[in-house]
């Protein structure tokens, strides 16, 4: 049985300053409702800092969405983590340096 996962995104800029490291926050996971949920903040300096700020956002959000998927998978033993993983491939580069699909 998959998992509904919610992402809240802050992305930090010239309006919304954030300081505190790039990554995932407040990460919950909630059995009943088989759903997980996460804050994620990108530093303002990271994304003003970055040539492709395109990448920069898919490889965090890849990262946490992995992030989750794990925390569901230690929690949930019928979870199909190798499934879900496959799912979000598409958030990365390939070896050629294209992404295997288009958002």
């Amino acid at each position: 049985m998959q998992y509904d996962f919610d992402l809240f995104v802050v992305v930090g800029g010239d309006i919304t300053v954030v300081t505190d490291p790039t990554g995932i926050r407040l990460p919950r996971v909630f059995l009943g409702r088989r759903t997980a949920t996460a804050q994620v903040q990108m530093n303002t300096d990271d994304v003003m800092g970055v040539s492709e700020p395109r990448t920069f956002l898919y490889t965090t959000i890849h990262a946490a969405l992995t992030e989750l998927i794990a925390r569901v998978s230690y929690r949930d033993n019928d979870f199909d983590a190798d499934g879900e993983r496959a799912k979000i491939e598409f958030l990365i580069l390939d070896d050629s340096g294209e992404r295997e699909s288009k958002l």
